[in-house]
């Protein structure tokens, strides 16, 4: 795990669950890590879906330039009451 490199044994000892037992901390570096989230890592790797909307390719960036030599994303129309 990429937080836990670097620490020290007297560290690694102060490794401690949360009240509510559902994450790993160590308080006095603040840090904390979610159980979830280390067995999803472990089982699946990377989060793909962390990445998905941050992927960039050449017709996504042509579009993102055809949309705002449009005046870029569309007002929302109001609804009259």
């Amino acid at each position: 795990m990429e937080e836990f490199r670097g620490l020290s044994k007297t560290d690694m000892k102060k490794v401690r669950l949360n009240n509510v037992r559902d994450a790993i901390e160590i308080d006095h570096l603040d840090i904390q890590i979610s159980a979830m989230g280390l067995l999803r890592d472990a089982v699946f790797g990377d989060d793909p879906y962390a990445r998905a909307g941050r992927v960039s390719s050449p017709a996504k960036a042509r579009a993102a330039r055809r949309n705002g030599a449009r005046g870029g994303r569309p007002k929302k129309k109001r609804v009259s009451r």
